[in-house]
């Protein structure tokens, strides 16, 4: 109680900056009063939306049915992207807690979850949706879908590979989720990632029946991928992998010519 104590002393002199820091230490106290505090800091208005961040960062190991309800409330509520985000995240991180609650709370957090899987700011929708994952149930599956179909129109390197690997170890085949599968393999720059895609395709491909189309579009992508990682593995200098084509091609270097050593166009 006493470091508590002199943590909210210090608060009411600190910037917010330094108040990032006060809150990471109630976080370690682990006391009650200490989450109350930070429950409070998260649901006023009166404070920067980086210290309301940081508030909602704080509850991520939270077993405290109050704490969830204030992090769901400032998701729906709360205008700032970076703040609805590190909400999303600690519910994220909160999935088995929650499903342990009566029913009409959880519903309650996953109707929420839903509507800021649809919002506008990327990284409050790619974690409400991860949030979302952990529930394991079909609205929250047709929630992570519809957001791999809205960006399907970007291009490039995928911003959803964490969401396409959710998708596809829990089985969901559609269009919209196999051209994500398909993306991640070819175009992720995160080797782990795509190793652990291909295999969680493979067993998919295994264990579900599903159009020759689809089916032979994830195939080519499973070919894409292995040479990507076989690449990898491969000394540097003796192979590279060309991202946009996807396929392995040898650097063209020429061979050095050594003082007298004849040309090979020398008659």
């Amino acid at each position: 109680m006493e470091d508590f104590a002199r943590l909210k002393k210090a608060w009411g002199t600190a910037d917010d900056f330094q108040k990032e820091g006060i809150i990471t230490e109630m976080e370690k106290l682990c006391v009650p009063e200490a989450e109350e505090f930070i429950r409070g800091v998260l649901s006023s208005q009166k404070e920067y939306y980086h210290v309301r961040g940081w508030a909602a960062r704080a509850l991520r190991k939270t077993a405290e049915p109050k704490s969830i309800g204030a992090l769901a409330y400032r998701l729906e509520w709360d205008i700032n992207p970076f703040v609805k985000s590190m909400c999303a995240d600690s519910i994220a991180k909160n999935v088995e807690f929650i499903n342990t609650l009566e029913g009409a709370v959880r519903e309650k957090i996953i109707t929420v979850l839903r509507e800021a899987s649809a919002s506008d700011d990327f990284d409050v929708r790619r974690k409400a949706v991860l949030a979302l994952a952990g529930f394991r149930d079909e609205k929250s599956l047709d929630a992570m879908v519809d957001v791999v179909r809205k960006l399907q129109m970007q291009e490039g390197v995928t911003d959803y590979e964490d969401i396409s690997l959710a998708l596809c170890e829990m089985g969901r085949v559609e269009l919209a989720s196999v051209l994500a599968f398909a993306k991640t393999m070819e175009h992720s720059l995160s080797m782990e990632i795509a190793e652990k895609m291909m295999k969680a395709t493979g067993e998919l491909l295994r264990k579900r029946h599903m159009d020759e189309t689809w089916r032979g579009r994830l195939m080519g992508a499973m070919r894409v991928c292995k040479n990507k990682l076989a690449a990898n593995r491969r000394p540097p200098g003796e192979s590279f992998v060309d991202n946009k084509l996807g396929r392995f091609a040898r650097p063209s270097i020429a061979e050095p010519i050594t003082p007298g050593s004849p040309s090979k166009k020398a008659k």
